[in-house]
């Protein structure tokens, strides 16, 4: 897999999920990247 920048995931999150799921998603990420 590529490494994406946080403004990529955040594209693809909201061209692909509804907006109340986005937030969610993003923290999921936050956490993975620690």
């Amino acid at each position: 897999m590529q490494e994406l920048t946080i403004e990529e995931l955040l594209n693809i999150a909201q061209s692909q999920i509804p907006p109340k799921s986005a937030r969610i998603t993003f923290s999921t990420i936050r956490k993975k990247s620690k």
